[in-house]
C-alpha cells in the first residue's frame, strides 16, 4: 500500500514504453487503484533517448516510482528470478518484474502474450494487466473517455507500431 492508499503493482517495459512513446505517464499517475513500481531491470531497457528524458521526469514527479536498492531485494524474488532465468520467451526485464510481483505478491502490468503463456505455467497466481486493461480502467474510471483512448489508440498504431485487435476501445469497456 502506498501512502495515498492505493496498491503498488509492476510496470513491465512493454506498458510502460507505450506510456512513455506517447509522453502520458501523467495518466500512470491517475489510475484510480495502482501506483505502478518499475523494477531496475525494467528501467534499464528504456534506452530510446526521448523515453528516457520521460522516464526520468515520470519518475521525478512520481508518476512511476522507482524499486529500492537493489540490497532490498528478498531471497525469494532472488529465487523467482533464478526460476525464471530458463525461460526463453522472457528478457531480462520481463523476468525481474515476474519476479518482483510473485515474491511480493503484487499484480503485473506486461504486453508481451508469449511471456505470459511461460509465465503462467510458473507461477499462475500472478495477477495479470496489459496496456489494454489499464486504459479501460481509466475509461470506467472516468479519467479517460472512449473518444480519448480512441486518440491514444490510432497514435500508439501510426506513430509507435503498436497495435491493439479492436477498432475502439468501447468495444472493450
Amino acid at each position: 500500500m502506498t501512502r495515498d492508499g492505493l496498491s503498488l503493482a509492476i510496470i513491465d517495459t512493454s506498458v510502460l514504453v507505450n506510456f512513455l512513446a506517447i509522453d502520458r505517464t501523467d495518466l500512470l499517475a491517475s489510475h484510480p487503484t495502482y501506483r505502478f513500481l518499475a523494477v531496475d531491470l525494467v528501467r534499464d531497457e528504456v534506452t530510446r533517448r526521448a523515453q528516457v528524458d520521460r522516464f526520468r521526469a515520470a519518475l521525478a514527479a512520481g508518476h512511476v516510482l522507482p524499486d529500492g536498492p537493489p540490497e532490498t531485494i528478498g531471497i525469494d524474488e532472488l529465487a523467482a528470478f533464478a526460476t525464471l532465468s530458463g525461460l526463453n520467451a522472457l528478457g531480462l526485464g520481463e523476468q525481474a518484474a515476474a519476479a518482483a510481483a510473485h515474491a511480493r505478491n503484487l499484480p503485473l502490468f506486461m504486453d508481451d502474450r508469449r511471456a505470459w503463456k511461460q509465465l503462467a505455467k510458473v507461477f499462475p497466481a500472478i495477477v495479470r494487466g496489459d496496456t489494454v486493461s489499464l486504459v479501460v480502467s481509466l475509461i470506467r474510471a472516468n479519467v479517460l473517455d472512449v473518444t480519448q483512448a480512441d486518440a491514444i489508440k490510432g497514435e500508439w498504431e501510426s506513430e509507435h507500431s503498436f497495435r491493439l485487435r479492436f477498432t475502439s476501445f468501447a468495444e472493450v469497456v
